[in-house]
């Protein structure tokens, strides 16, 4: 196993103590690059640890097979 399936998602509870519009979404992705950030739908926001090798063939494979079943 690699380190990355032993890191846990982070939520992060912003509202009410700082409202991110998309500009400083925006801002905060930038900075961070090499992180996964996402929005929540109750105005929090999610850090996800990268995926391994494993993960983004599988992930890979998932598209092709729909790519190929769409023809």
């Amino acid at each position: 196993m690699g380190y990355t399936q032993d890191l846990p998602r982070v939520d992060l509870r912003v509202l009410p103590i700082i409202r991110l519009d998309d500009d400083l979404f925006f801002a905060l992705c930038q900075a961070n690059r090499d992180c996964c950030i996402e929005r929540i739908a109750k105005g929090g926001i999610q850090i996800m640890p990268p995926t391994e090798g494993v993960t983004g063939k599988r992930n890979c494979d998932l598209i092709v097979d729909v790519g190929l079943w769409a023809r």
